[in-house]
């Protein structure tokens, strides 16, 4: 019988061999006579047990996988207003887009260093440490990035909310800001509502709650636990973004 490339071959006896034996890819041999079964008994529940752990290992790289994947849409989202927002606006950068480009900048220098480590952690897929190495390698850039990250995100939280104050105003009773808003809306690259670029951070901190809980980071768990609570109730962020 075949299992995960492993051929377990029984002989009768012969000229050339002394009572049934076992073996294994041609390198070991068991007697199969007095007992011995229940080392091959023991041999087939290693193999399961392997089986069982590549599986888990497979899940957490694609879970890897994804989170580098959401962060680099989430930087791309970032870069809406950071760049192409702020080209459109150029130097002039009218009082109700000041506060949004100085509150979005320093998130998006974060995250686009922290898409570089990902991926470079997520090249170890390729090479000598596996998908184990490549899990934990992500989980330790997360726990690695995300604590500094989160005086930034809490200026944002406070900050936000004025944020969307003065654009709402600004639309209200600037008709040269209205026209603006709305051509850069109608762009390409401006696949939402602005206002939804806007809140796209608070969206992010509980993508992070729920990845930072994931069974597959065990790993770290303790310390994700811990930096996963204070992210959940330090920034409020439940209630924020409810408001």
């Amino acid at each position: 019988m075949e299992n995960n490339n492993l051929v377990y071959s029984i002989f009768t006896p012969n000229s050339k061999t002394k009572g049934n034996e076992l073996k294994i890819n041609g390198d070991r041999q068991l007697s199969t006579s007095n007992g011995d079964l229940d080392s091959v008994r023991n041999i087939i529940t290693d193999i399961e047990g392997e089986v069982k752990k590549k599986r888990v290992s497979d899940k957490s790289y694609f879970i890897a996988k994804e989170i580098l994947m959401t962060e680099i849409t989430y930087k791309k989202d970032l870069d809406v207003i950071n760049i192409w927002f702020r080209d459109e606006v150029g130097k002039e950068e009218p009082e109700e887009c000041s506060i949004l480009l100085t509150l979005i900048a320093p998130l998006a220098q974060a995250h686009g260093i922290l898409v570089r480590d990902l991926e470079q952690r997520l090249q170890n897929w390729d090479g000598r440490g596996g998908p184990k190495t490549s899990t934990e390698g992500v989980a330790d850039v997360l726990l690695t990035h995300l604590p500094p990250l989160l005086p930034i995100y809490e200026e944002y939280l406070d900050g936000h909310i004025l944020v969307l104050e003065k654009l709402d105003s600004a639309l209200k009773s600037n008709n040269r800001f209205e026209q603006f808003y709305r051509d850069f809306e109608t762009q390409k690259v401006c696949y939402l509502p602005f206002t939804s670029f806007v809140l796209k951070p608070l969206h992010r901190l509980l993508q992070y709650q729920n990845i930072l809980q994931s069974k597959y980071l065990y790993n770290l768990s303790i310390y994700v636990t811990l930096l996963s609570l204070k992210i959940f109730s330090y920034l409020r962020i439940p209630t924020l973004i409810n408001q």
